[in-house]
């Protein structure tokens, strides 16, 4: 059987990831830590706390006592050289997985794989890898395929626990109402936007009608609303329910993206292993739009219908790009053209770390766009 000693990080995944990697099991880790983990209320005992709690969902976690000094090589060496005397006494099969810590903890963690004649691990998050150095020199990279770590675990591993999320059923149901809006996008979009306004001002007292412009999309659209008991005919027009009213002021752009993320294109393979929507958090306020895992990241999604709004919304993204580290990727969409957003919300979302600002021109693209830059 094999055990893993693994160093605490703020960033949670490079432990996180070998234990649900396809094929790969640990019957235990053991954790090494700073100092600095064991001060109440830092931020490494929280990410001692997360990463503990995540791993054992999958090994029996132990603490390697006692902590070290994060800037000494020589403590790291002696306690993982330690740890390794005792799983091979036992008959284990130690692997010790440096790429936590600092970097003197990583050294001496090396180190003393060298000197036990052990196997070292390197998760090389960059390449979507691991490397795994044996003793007798060879170096083998082995590609990640972790479709086990879904959307709750990645969480988890930041301290956030899910507690509801967009059910799965109701967005098949409108799966033809979706494919209506991708077979006339991009030039439905403006029509759909002033559906939102009249609906916002005047909620279910509005009355919706054909216009001259779009008819074939309105009355296959309108229709797949009645269908899906979103709208309710009345004399003069159509009346949107209580769930109409929120689907046509934005939800169809979260639903959207949705159902494009999710989609299997002939031939190819999906570009997320798992998908959510609608993505409540305890003791979170607000909630994720859409989150979407895959190759060990964790990408959230802001979905703005209309105007894309201004500082509040950026200081949301830039509040949970704090909080979900450094493997969580950050994107906006927006029904807007791409000169419907400023200058001047495009730089401070660069400042934020947002790194994609998705408008109506490329929003079909949506998939192949988010697989290269957060999934490489």
């Amino acid at each position: 059987m094999r055990a893993m000693i693994a160093l605490v990080s703020g960033q949670r995944m490079q432990n996180v990831i070998p234990c649900f990697q396809k094929g790969l099991e640990f019957a235990e880790v053991h954790l090494v830590r700073s100092r600095e983990a064991d001060v109440v209320g830092s931020s490494m005992a929280r990410a001692w706390r997360d990463t503990r709690d995540t791993l054992a969902r999958a090994a029996v976690v132990h603490d390697a006592e006692p902590a070290i000094d994060a800037y000494d090589i020589r403590p790291a060496r002696e306690t993982v050289r330690a740890v390794l005397d005792r799983l091979l006494a036992r008959r284990l099969e130690p692997v010790v997985n440096f790429t936590g810590g600092t970097k003197c903890m990583a050294v001496g963690a090396y180190l003393a794989a060298v000197e036990a004649g052990c196997t070292a691990l390197y998760v090389d998050t960059d390449n979507e890898r691991l490397l795994w150095y044996f003793p007798d020199g060879r170096v083998i990279a082995e590609p990640f395929d972790l479709k086990r770590m879904d959307i709750s675990l990645y969480l988890k591993a930041y301290g956030l626990t899910v507690s509801q999320h967009g059910h799965p059923e109701r967005a098949r149901r409108l799966v033809p109402l979706l494919e209506t809006v991708l077979a006339f996008w991009p030039h439905c979009a403006s029509r759909l936007e002033e559906w939102a306004r009249e609906v916002k001002e005047r909620k279910k007292d509005t009355l919706l009608r054909l216009s001259d412009g779009l008819r074939l999309f309105e009355e296959r659209f309108l229709g797949g609303l009645v269908a899906a008991g979103l709208l309710e005919r009345e004399a003069g027009g159509l009346r949107p329910t209580e769930d109409g009213v929120r689907f046509l002021t934005g939800e169809w752009l979260e639903l959207l993206v949705y159902h494009l993320l999710r989609r299997r294109p002939a031939g190819r393979q999906r570009g997320f292993d798992h998908v959510w929507w609608q993505v409540k958090l305890a003791g979170v306020e607000n909630e994720l739009d859409i989150a979407a895992t895959g190759r060990g990241r964790l990408v959230v999604i802001e979905c703005k219908s209309g105007d894309p709004g201004g500082q509040d919304t950026l200081n949301r993204l830039q509040a949970l790009r704090h909080r979900l580290g450094l493997f969580a990727r950050l994107c906006f969409v927006t029904s807007r053209p791409a000169d419907g957003v400023s200058g001047a919300f495009r730089e401070r979302a660069r400042e934020y770390g947002i790194k994609d600002i998705i408008t109506r021109e490329n929003l079909l693209k949506i998939t192949d766009i988010l697989t290269k830059t957060h999934t490489s």
